[in-house]
């Protein structure tokens, strides 16, 4: 017996991409996302200084959200402004910072 997939193939109308595919993508992110959470929580019961891990797991975080966002077949126009406020969200975390030193003295 033949799954579909292997049909589509033998027919010559092979597809890439499917409402499957995306599924299983979106399920992959989903899960990776909530791996990334575990160990950001693990790691703050360590003591490890949650802006030095809130730096750390921002960036894979967003990264993952915007694939999840092109995973699930938003257009182009409907992710824009939220893979602009996401690196907004990256910029500001990873601009600001602690001041090492005295702008008093100039």
């Amino acid at each position: 017996m033949l799954k579909q997939g292997q049909e589509m193939v033998e027919q010559g109308e092979a597809q890439l991409w499917s409402a499957d595919n995306a599924m299983i993508m979106g399920i992959v992110c989903l899960g990776f996302t909530l791996l990334l959470f575990g160990l950001f929580a693990w790691l703050l019961t360590k003591k490890v200084p949650a802006t030095s891990l809130l730096r750390l797991f921002t960036v894979p975080l967003v990264c993952v959200l915007a694939v999840f966002l092109v995973v699930m077949g938003y257009r182009e126009s409907q992710i824009a402004p939220a893979i602009g406020l996401l690196g907004t969200v990256v910029g500001y975390l990873l601009g600001k910072g602690e001041d090492k030193h005295d702008n008093n003295e100039k």
